[in-house]
Parts: structure tokens; C-alpha cells; sequence
């Protein structure tokens, strides 16, 4: 599990192991704050305020080979 901050700042814990992508998120997708979207299986989405670099290391972080 790795914590990373949702849209409104709130935390969020994410199992890394449903992770199987973390893309940049698309102008107008999310909040201005988004930065990073987490693909979770195959049909859940989850944006994050982190950067795409730094949502991508805390996940490798603790084993994932995103």
C-alpha cells in the first residue's frame, strides 16, 4: 500500500497491486489539481495530485513493477 493525496488533497491509500498503469491525467479529465491517473484492474480510475514521476516511484517503491 502507498499513500498519495486524491483530487480534494484528502489521502488515499492504493493497493499496488491492482495498479497496472499511472498515466498523465488529460487537460479537463479531472480537477486542475490532478496531475497523475492510476488505471486500477480494468475499469477503475483513480486521480491523484502527484506528479506522474513521483506517483510512479512510490508505487516501485514498495515492489511494484509498474
Amino acid at each position: 500500500m502507498v499513500k498519495l493525496s486524491r483530487p480534494d488533497g484528502a489521502a488515499v491509500k492504493i493497493d499496488v497491486a491492482k495498479v497496472t498503469a499511472v498515466r498523465a491525467a488529460q487537460p479537463g479529465e479531472y480537477a486542475g489539481s490532478v496531475k497523475a491517473v492510476l488505471i486500477l484492474g480494468k475499469h477503475k480510475r483513480q486521480g491523484v495530485r502527484e506528479e506522474v514521476r513521483v506517483a510512479t516511484a512510490a508505487i516501485r517503491s514498495v515492489g511494484s513493477l509498474i
